[in-house]
């Protein structure tokens, strides 16, 4: 992975994370969501590393 994509993702992680401060976290379907988005993360954290 280029270090122009690495930006680009942290950017797009960031604008996610704010978006999902925005919500309530008071449905269950949201928290599953939220795990899915979260386990999306660090395999392409895993990913980078290589």
């Amino acid at each position: 992975m280029s270090q122009l994509e690495i930006i680009e993702l942290e950017d797009q992680k960031k604008r996610l994370y704010e978006e999902l401060g925005a919500l309530k976290f008071n449905s269950r379907k949201w928290r599953k969501t939220f795990k899915l988005y979260i386990s999306c993360f660090e395999t392409l954290k895993l990913y980078q590393r290589y």
